[in-house]
């Protein structure tokens, strides 16, 4: 059997799940979205459309100001939260209730500094694998942060589920 998928969205959607589960209201939450490239843009929009503010950092300025832009333009109008740009990543953490790294494997993109500024009891999310400096984790553990590893298993369960009730449904 063959079964379409697209793996960055189940990322996505594993990020944004077990948020919601952490946290059980996002409003009121500002979340950091750091090196926003595809998944990031897909959790930061996702996160304003449930009533959480944004901020984003990525080291190009421009296609982080797109991103912020477009964030801001598609979202309901009827919604309060936002997403902002942050050209330095120290800013953008600061006073966050967590700090999601989506960069590419071993980037190292939470640094020591970013989370001395994020309040206290937030949360560390490791989405591109090892983007979290070892600094950064003692200071995490110092301050109590708490650092989670993106897994996507539940989502993989729930979408094999849903395709088979969807090819049910279209079948009879």
């Amino acid at each position: 059997k063959i079964i379409n998928f697209k793996p960055n969205d189940m990322t996505v959607d594993s990020i944004w799940s077990f948020l919601s589960h952490k946290f059980k209201n996002f409003s009121g939450l500002t979340i950091a979205v750091v090196g926003a490239g595809n998944i990031g843009f897909k959790i930061a929009l996702k996160l304003v459309e449930s009533g959480c503010n944004v901020n984003l950092y990525r080291r190009d300025e421009i296609k982080g100001m797109q991103y912020v832009n477009c964030i801001n333009t598609v979202k309901h109008k009827n919604t309060i939260a936002d997403a902002k740009f942050f050209n330095d990543p120290i800013k953008a953490s600061t006073l966050c209730h967590a700090i999601i790294g989506t960069g590419k494997t071993n980037s190292l993109l939470i640094s020591r500094p970013m989370v001395s500024v994020m309040l206290e009891n937030g949360v560390l999310i490791d989405c591109g694998k090892g983007n979290i400096s070892e600094d950064a984790v003692k200071v995490a553990l110092d301050t109590g942060v708490k650092i989670f590893r993106t897994d996507v298993s539940s989502g993989i369960i729930s979408f094999v589920n849903e395709a088979s009730e969807i090819k049910n449904i279209i079948n009879n």
